[in-house]
């Protein structure tokens, strides 16, 4: 019936494809167009230049503040003249000009693309203007080191030009800065969208000159986008070998927590650009040359402008007499797979076809789009050429589905079979467990083991996709279930399944549904209780015990086998964390303003919403969440939202007297860690330490780890004390030197159990032949209760010394 349906479904799309086309005129071909005439929209040649913000200069000795930068965040003084002198650029793809004023490459047009399909349509601009409504340019410049005076140009300099880019030629730009240093910058364009830029610095002082050169893309607008998910569109690069993407969204969020650097990165080699979802505008930079890169969110105005540059890590010093210069190159026009692949292989520009998204199964879908591409260049026709694909892709799995819907339909009346033997054979267990292996082997030669594990394993993929938000840890997943060799298990209703060799109680659960493995407390594996760890074996009859307060055990990552299990476990305890985070970081913060003397149940739930948007939090949940988690230092959240009310008279009602420590009472969870260095237990003395991402970390005020980590970042230290009613049991460790007598060690071991702690690790060394350290990690109450163990230690003559750590 399926084979129907798909032979049906390819002639109705046959049918509309061809009679789409017979119906529709043939599109003409595009007009070409006059590439000495500038684009339209250009701004005009021959205008004096109008004034600019002069660059500022860098910190000493670190580029990291170029007057790129500085340029790049300073508000215009005045309008943007819209006619400025200009040189042409007249290359077989591209067309436009480059503006003397500023020396900013600021109108790129696409020849070969138009806004839509309609032949009057206008070609496609890439680059824009500062002086129309969609600012997008690029600009090339220098900087100096702190403390010197050497005049460098601007967004205000006015170059002077020569010649135009083309295939074959340059255009030339030079400046002289009336001090003895010449600036010039040379730009070339292939037959396609690859500019070459030469920047230059002529010494003619009598003293060596250090400069920084770096380069930058400017956005002043936020583009419409796709808005897929599958898309990306924004800032992009590879940098280091790894592909870093950003969206506008994530530039703007991550700039304003940072100063208005979103991402940065230091090294040699890759690229870094914007990309829009056909084009792409990039900078390639020297690849030997260690550069600073960033991507910035600048708002001017209140607009939005975004901004990918870089900057030389380095001060190229140009002795006197002597030349000095960067090359760089500059990709601006449509995203073509087999150009950029071009590219790459060409010019060694490392991973240059990431520009295009090809998602998370980049090894399958680049594939599939050459085998498309090259079936349209024979068919002409793109559609019929994805139907042609998937009907081959269907013709070469045809076999396999074929054979894995006969088995699949096997599988399905061993189900009245099963029931039968459990019918027959219900008061009598000892005999049912044969009967079904039995009827599993009479069975299993019928079927494909390869076909059902496929079959049940790209089921679980959906499953683990859902669980999983980082790529890189969905495809650890996915390699650890990759046709492994299988056991078969039963539930207690007789239903197979199929799993890993060497899975567990836990793999078993998870794959049953992801609330039984959160929830499993226990399980009965042939009527036998089992811990959860066991691993299966063919035939077992596997029963989970749950309860619906139990969460997944972080232990449980130590044994799982499967990637659907490991993944259902992160997740239950990112939930788990992160609620357990909310609560923390609200304590936190309620500490934290009362340290102000304000009583925050007196304030407006407003108030806390705009202090949660001030410190760049979505919500105030997310925002106790961040503090809980140490992202966000709670006094410092608390003055920003005790500066809305400051000058209130009615903030007197808020008054509060000072407040003590913040306690903790041993039922946090994977919100507080007990830090193992010092493991502090209840009656300790003990301080706080908020480690960012990690939440709150306890130590003994006398952990001599916590008072070298107090000299770094105070700030992030808070007083805690012990709650009244400490709960749950906490990791001691003591050491003990003993005699080496025969059952030292089982007298010592029983001991502790009868003081009612509980040994989880020992080890012992034997020191000389009449003596050994023994070390014993315990869990015990607290303070008092290890005293009593210590106590009852010392009671035994093998004892000689015993020592907490």
């Amino acid at each position: 019936m399926d084979q129907k349906r798909l032979i049906l479904a390819i002639a109705i799309s046959l049918a509309i494809l061809f009679g789409f086309q017979a119906l529709l005129p043939h599109k003409p071909a595009l007009p070409p167009v006059d590439a000495s005439a500038p684009a339209a929209g250009s701004p005009a040649a021959g205008s004096p230049a109008a004034g600019l913000p002069t660059a500022g200069t860098p910190t000493a000795g670190a580029p990291v503040a170029a007057p790129a930068a500085t340029a790049a965040a300073a508000p215009d003084k005045g309008a943007v003249p819209a006619n400025v002198p200009r040189l042409q650029i007249a290359g077989a793809r591209v067309q436009g000009s480059i503006s003397l004023l500023g020396a900013r490459l600021d109108d790129v047009v696409l020849r070969d693309y138009r806004d839509t399909i309609a032949k009057d349509s206008p070609l496609v601009r890439l680059l824009e203007p500062r002086s129309q409504a969609q600012p997008y340019y690029v600009q090339f410049g220098w900087s100096a080191p702190d403390g010197t005076t050497v005049k460098l140009p601007d967004n205000n300099t006015l170059w002077t030009g020569s010649g135009e880019v083309a295939p074959g030629k340059s255009a030339q730009l030079t400046w002289d800065n009336g001090a003895g240093l010449t600036f010039a910058i040379d730009i070339a364009v292939d037959q396609n969208y690859m500019f070459t830029i030469h920047q230059t610095v002529r010494n003619a002082t009598a003293a060596p000159v250090a400069l920084f050169p770096w380069a930058r893309i400017r956005r002043d607008y936020t583009p419409v986008t796709a808005g897929y998910y599958i898309l990306h569109e924004g800032m992009l690069g590879v940098l280091g070998g790894t592909l870093k993407e950003l969206t506008y969204k994530a530039a703007k969020s991550d700039g304003e927590k940072r100063a208005g650097v979103a991402f940065e990165s230091t090294g040699t080699g890759g690229w870094m650009g914007i990309t829009d979802k056909y084009w792409l505008t990039a900078l390639v930079p020297d690849q030997a040359v260690p550069l600073i890169t960033r991507f910035r969110h600048i708002t001017e105005a209140g607009t939005d402008r975004y901004q990918v540059d870089f900057v030389a890590k380095d001060a190229t010093t140009v002795a006197p007499g002597a030349e000095a210069g960067l090359a760089t190159r500059l990709f601006a026009g449509a995203k073509e797979v087999h150009l950029l692949d071009r590219y790459e292989r060409d010019q060694k520009i490392p991973s240059f076809d990431k520009a295009v998204d090809f998602g998370w199964f980049y090894f399958l879908t680049k594939p599939f789009f050459y085998a498309i591409d090259w079936l349209n260049a024979h068919l002409h026709n793109f559609g019929l050429a994805i139907m042609v694909f998937t009907v081959f892709v269907k013709g070469l799995f045809f076999p396999l589905a074929n054979k894995s819907y006969r088995s699949m339909s096997k599988m399905k009346l061993l189900g009245p079979k099963m029931t039968a033997l459990r019918e027959q054979y219900k008061d009598d267990q000892a005999k049912l467990q044969p009967a079904i292996m039995a009827l599993y082997k009479a069975e299993k030669e019928s079927f494909s083991d390869l076909q059902k594990r496929t079959h049940e394993w790209l089921q679980s993929l959906l499953d683990i996709q859902r669980q999983t938000g980082d790529s890189l840890e969905f495809i650890e997943h996915v390699k650890v279930d990759l046709f492994p060799d299988a056991v078969y298990v039963f539930t207690p209703r007789g239903q197979i399944r199929a799993m890993p060799r060497g899975a567990t109680i836990i793999d078993f659960a998870y794959s049953v549904h992801t609330d039984i493995g959160d929830q499993a407390v226990a399980a009965r594996v042939n009527q036998k209780a089992v811990p959860l760890r066991s691993e299966l074996q063919n035939g077992d009859v596997v029963e989970v015990i749950t309860d619906p307060n139990s969460k997944a055990n972080p232990n449980w990552l130590s044994f799982v086998r499967t990637g659907k299990a490991r993944a259902g476990i992160r997740q239950c305890l990112k939930t788990l964390k992160y609620k357990e985070s909310v609560d923390l970081g609200r304590r936190l913060l309620e500490r934290a303003l009362a340290a102000l003397r304000i009583d925050v149940a007196a304030l407006d739930a407003q108030m806390l919403e705009r202090g949660a948007r001030d410190a760049g939090a979505k919500s105030v949940e997310e925002l106790h969440a961040d503090i809980g988690l140490g992202k966000r230092l709670a006094p410092v959240v608390a003055h920003t939202i005790a500066l809305q009310f400051s000058s209130k008279p009615s903030a007197a009602t808020l008054i509060l007297p000072r407040p003590a420590p913040m306690q903790v009472n041993g039922t946090e969870g994977a919100a507080v860690t007990y830090s193992p260095c010092c493991q502090p237990l209840p009656g300790d003395e003990i301080i706080g330490h908020l480690r960012g991402g990690h939440g709150l970390f306890v130590h003994r005020a006398d952990c001599k780890v916590a008072a070298r980590q107090r000299n770094k970042d105070a700030e992030r230290w808070i007083d805690v004390d012990w709650a009244e009613d400490v709960s749950g049991l906490f990791r001691s460790e003591i050491e003990l030197n003993v005699r080496n007598d025969r059952g030292t060690l089982g007298k010592v071991a029983a001991e502790i159990a009868a003081s009612e702690a509980n040994i989880v690790h020992v080890a012992m060394e034997e020191e000389a032949r009449d003596s050994a350290t023994m070390r014993f990690a315990i869990l015990i109450r607290d303070r008092v209760h290890l005293a009593h163990v210590i106590r009852n230690l010392r009671r035994l003559p093998e004892v000689q010394r015993i020592v907490r750590h």
